[in-house]
């Protein structure tokens, strides 16, 4: 009878056992052909129907703000980074998830996060199931629905069939999207840099717990090189620090993991769930330990914009752990680290001038406040950052902000960066010909004849834009001499008696004006120091006129908001927008509001955001938005 009852139960286990198999493999067959035939569909159907507008989920429509948690975009590193999300987003993307796994694709409205998330718990789940098709089909879906992920998606897939040697769909994929910029350069980063670093094998474990995600600072190559450099030195002295208990930084990284799991995950020690969570959330450690180095970097290249370093996983003791166990240490190391960090080169410095428009300040202020009375110094150094800056729209405010500086030390420099301050004027979009006030002293001309000379000099140039052959006449201003009448001062004033109105009708006449056919020039007295000279163009100047899509339904105020937005390299800080909307006498957020919702339709998203301290406008969006 026991034989009995144990062979039965032996049956049952094996039955159960086999159901489970089968139920599996139905459940992945099952999503497979689901995966299969949406890409199928997409296919057949083309890119006629907008699908990024299908908004449903079993029926019920979403509205856009009640059922999408706003998410501010930022850089997603991986799946780690949902747990920096709130309780509605994280419920959000449950919903999500599920959807898209059923075929339903819901519209983010912008809120990228979602999609990005998405991406790498795809990838994670890929190391469990191991089913390259599935997960091929997936990243297909996500990258047609979600267009931002797709160059992503293909750069992962990519590097997962160069593990398992299907070189021929790896040609198939690069001769589908040639043009594509892969920008995720995990999941080997020392692979990528560890030839040009020369690595050690702990620097290779280092640097391989980074997912590398190139923002506009880390494009340039300087830039990541001596972030990375600073990383992997960072990890060097704390390895070499005693933690409480003698522990090592690696080692109060791994309990603190070890904490965050059991209480947020409850998962057992050494359970599989238990050990991918850990290697998560290691990397998380890691990645925000990295944005504390770029920030260390940008500060020292004088670059505002920083990364947010919040650090906010879901168990206050855990945040509380590494706030008082390990950042301070880092906050210390960083700040003798510092001197490591190599100064930019050229060419870093001018890619840094064209992303930051107002960073030259900061090195104008230096240059000034070191002046030490050489004027040839002064000027070579406002010359080279003039050049460092040739593609920042702002670069004629140096000439013209170092020339009013230079103007009470040395005459002929004042006038030399003044002419290279036309010089940018002239080549910019719009001619904004400053008036010389409070920049041309009195005291640079000595007489009229100086005066009328350099009048001349900026006709010349204007006709001619040769700067070159314009620099080297204006010492002949200074050098050349010119035979003078002298008058008797008696007769003069005996003359001045008989004839009065006569001297007022020629003293108009002397008034400090230049004509000549294309040009009008006035100089004015403003005070006993300081003279006031206006270029007026009798010819219209032909500059390049920015036309944008739907320009008919735009305000005088929007385009000049468009066009300071093209001026300021698409990114101005909100000090500097609120100062101009002031200047201009318009509602700030009202304006970009107003602009936003015109081109909405144009590009189902947003045109203008905020990113941190700073209003954006993505490149790819700004060039949709005007006519070639």
């Amino acid at each position: 009878m026991i034989f009995l009852i144990i062979l039965f139960i032996i049956v049952i286990i094996v039955l159960f056992k086999n159901n489970a198999s089968t139920t599996k493999k139905a459940s992945s067959d099952k999503l497979v052909r689901r995966s299969v035939n949406s890409v199928e569909n997409i296919s057949n159907e083309g890119h006629s129907i907008n699908w990024q507008k299908k908004i449903f989920t079993h029926g019920e429509i979403l509205t856009p703000r009640a059922n999408v948690p706003i998410w501010g975009n930022r850089y997603i590193n991986s799946y780690v980074d949902l747990e920096s999300a709130t309780t509605e987003q994280k419920d959000f993307y449950l919903l999500f998830k599920e959807g898209f796994l059923y075929g339903d694709y819901y519209n983010l409205y912008g809120n990228w996060n979602y999609a990005f998330i998405l991406l790498f718990d795809l990838l994670n789940e890929y190391k469990i199931h191991k089913n390259i098709q599935v997960l091929e089909n997936q990243l297909n879906l996500l990258g047609f629905y979600y267009g931002k992920t797709k160059s992503y998606c293909v750069s992962f897939l990519i590097k997962k069939l160069e593990i398992i040697g299907d070189y021929a769909k790896i040609n198939e994929l690069i001769n589908e999207y040639p043009s594509d910029n892969y920008s995720y350069e995990n999941e080997n980063p020392s692979s990528i840099y560890g030839k040009k670093l020369k690595l050690n094998a702990k620097e290779t474990e280092l640097l391989d717990q980074l997912c590398i995600s190139k923002n506009t600072f880390t494009e340039i190559e300087m830039c990541l090189e001596e972030t990375l450099k600073l990383y992997l030195l960072l990890f060097k002295n704390l390895n070499d620090t005693s933690f409480e208990g003698g522990k090592n930084i690696e080692q109060i990284l791994a309990e603190i993991s070890d904490l965050y799991i059991k209480k947020h995950y409850k998962y057992k020690t050494d359970s599989h769930n238990y050990n991918y969570a850990f290697e998560d959330t290691i990397k998380y450690f890691h990645q925000a330990i990295f944005k504390i180095c770029e920030n260390t970097v940008r500060e020292s290249y004088g670059h505002k914009r920083k990364l947010n370093e919040d650090f906010l996983l879901h168990v206050p003791e855990v945040n509380s752990l590494y706030q008082n166990k390990i950042a301070p240490f880092i906050t210390d190391t960083l700040s003798r680290l510092i001197p490591t960090i190599l100064p930019p080169d050229d060419d870093t410095e001018t890619m840094l001038y064209t992303m930051n428009t107002t960073r030259w300040k900061t090195k104008f202020n230096e240059i000034t406040e070191g002046f030490n009375g050489k004027p040839e110094e002064f000027s070579k150094a406002i010359i080279r950052l003039g050049k460092h800056n040739e593609n920042n729209p702002s670069v004629e405010n140096i000439f013209f902000d170092s020339s009013k500086f230079i103007a009470k030390y040395d005459k002929e420099t004042a006038l030399t960066l003044y002419i290279h301050y036309l010089y940018y004027d002239l080549k910019s979009s719009t001619f904004n010909n400053k008036p010389l006030t409070k920049t041309i002293q009195k005291s640079l001309f000595k007489n009229n004849e100086q005066l009328h000379e350099f009048e001349i000099i900026i006709d010349d140039f204007i006709k001619t834009r040769d700067l070159k052959s314009t620099l080297q006449k204006i010492p002949s201003i200074y050098i050349s001499k010119r035979k003078r009448i002298h008058l008797n001062k008696e007769i003069i004033k005996e003359v001045q008696e008989q004839h009065s109105e006569t001297v007022e009708l020629l003293n108009e006449y002397l008034q400090d004006e230049y004509e000549s056919e294309d040009l009008s020039i006035k100089s004015q007295d403003i005070n006993n120091e300081e003279i006031k000279i206006e270029i007026t163009s009798k010819k219209p100047v032909d500059f390049t006129k920015s036309n944008y899509v739907n320009e008919i339904n735009l305000t005088s105020n929007q385009i000049d908001v468009l066009n300071f937005f093209s001026k300021s390299n698409l990114c101005i800080s909100f000090e500097d927008f609120e100062a101009y909307a002031k200047e201009k006498n318009f509602l700030k957020n009202h304006v970009i509001d107003s602009i936003n919702e015109i081109y909405y339709d144009t590009l189902d998203d947003i045109l203008i955001e905020e990113e941190e301290e700073f209003y954006t406008i993505l490149e790819n969006y700004y060039q949709k938005i005007t006519l070639s």
